[in-house]
């Protein structure tokens, strides 16, 4: 059996501690000790890391009574000294204990349990049992939440056994367990959990709630708590400094500005297209004067695909036989009308990678791609020789 340190004083971060065996795994090295600080993969919260002497801790979990410590080295000594990664044990107390708050919110004011909960690297989420949840009710729940953490309750735990745990009024049970631990916060919350916590609410710092989703009938909570709430804001916060001195305005207007700006750009962007597609009109209408036996080729320096198609489609009425191209893109769009005896598509696909091109398209429509200007150029001649051959 592994004595677990952490549950002692979940800031402990170093101790000394015996090799009890030593295991060779599918190319993985495991140590097991007699005690350890470093608390395994469990309850939602990732494991631990840090160092057993020069070895890194890559990953902790348990089995039964015993602690496995996965390491990239080999120890030299069987009396090891143990360091955990304390910063990093500290942020997932913070969003461990802050869930428990925050699950214990949603339940009082909301009556919805807890489906899950996860804790990742950016940022942790919680399933609660409503299939939606309105952003005030969100906002009332985050509230109550926060005023638990300015409160400064303790944190404890307690072990009882199943039995016990059954006539306890907790929010959430365990099943199966001889002995279990039920993480207590005063006035809060009362919960079944074997992860570590902080001593205090006081030390979750704040907990903000990033943003809720849907997810398979149940609404997924995004939130981050203490040192990962103020590097949020932080972020944040630079993000709208840039945004205030860029617009040169307020914090209070920000937000009407750059709708504004916004409004005017879509208007802006309104008017370009149908100035755009003017132009288009009047391309087509040049080309199809420049035409000979019908037939439209045109390489452009500029266009874009979406030009090149409204050309085309001005086109469309004519039995031309047109070619447009892009030299800035490198791209082709052919289009015919009646009375040829071609299939484009069928054209493409059996000769365009002789060109260094890719694409394909209809019987009376096709477009590609091509590596160099000089492949799409001898392209469009190959197909307009075999229109005469």
């Amino acid at each position: 059996m592994t004595e677990r340190l952490f549950y002692k004083d979940s800031y402990m971060k170093e101790c000394q501690a015996n090799v009890v065996e030593t295991i060779e795994e599918d190319g993985k090295l495991i140590v097991v000790l007699d005690r350890t600080v470093f608390y395994p993969e469990g309850g939602g919260q990732p494991s631990d890391t840090g160092y057993i002497d020069d070895a890194k801790v890559i990953d902790v979990y348990e089995k039964g009574d015993r602690i496995y410590h996965l390491i990239d080295k080999p120890l030299k000594k069987k009396v090891v000294y143990c360091k955990v990664d304390l910063e990093r044990r500290i942020d997932y107390m913070q969003q461990h204990s802050g869930e428990h708050i925050l699950a214990s919110c949603f339940y009082k004011l909301l009556n919805t349990m807890t489906s899950s909960f996860h804790m990742g690297d950016e940022y942790s989420t919680i399933d609660i049992s409503l299939p939606e949840v309105s952003d005030e009710l969100v906002s009332k729940v985050e509230k109550m939440a926060n005023e638990a953490i300015y409160n400064n309750y303790p944190v404890g735990a307690i072990m009882v056994t199943e039995e016990e745990s059954k006539n306890m009024n907790l929010r959430r049970y365990v099943d199966g367990e001889e002995v279990v631990r039920v993480v207590e916060i005063e006035g809060v919350d009362a919960c079944a959990c074997c992860g570590t916590h902080v001593q205090r609410t006081g030390e979750v710092g704040i907990i903000k709630i990033m943003k809720t989703e849907k997810y398979k009938g149940l609404t997924r909570i995004y939130f981050k708590c203490g040192k990962r709430a103020f590097q949020d804001y932080s972020n944040k916060h630079d993000i709208v400094t840039t945004l205030v001195r860029s617009f040169s305005t307020g914090e209070g207007e920000i937000v009407n500005k750059i709708n504004n700006d916004m409004e005017h750009m879509k208007e802006l962007s309104r008017k370009l297209s149908e100035y755009r597609k003017k132009l288009c009109k009047y391309q087509a209408e040049e080309l199809k004067a420049m035409s000979k036996d019908n037939i439209i080729c045109h390489v452009f320096e500029d266009k874009e695909m979406g030009d090149l198609q409204k050309i085309v489609e001005e086109l469309s009425d004519s039995n031309n036989f047109t070619i447009l191209a892009s030299a800035k893109d490198r791209q082709i769009l052919v289009s015919l009308g009646g009375g040829y005896n071609i299939n484009l598509g069928q054209f493409f696909k059996e000769k365009i990678k002789e060109f260094g091109g890719r694409g394909g398209g209809k019987p009376n429509r096709a477009q590609g791609t091509f590596e160099s200007i000089n492949g799409l150029k001898k392209f469009s001649q190959a197909l307009i020789d075999n229109l005469h051959n």
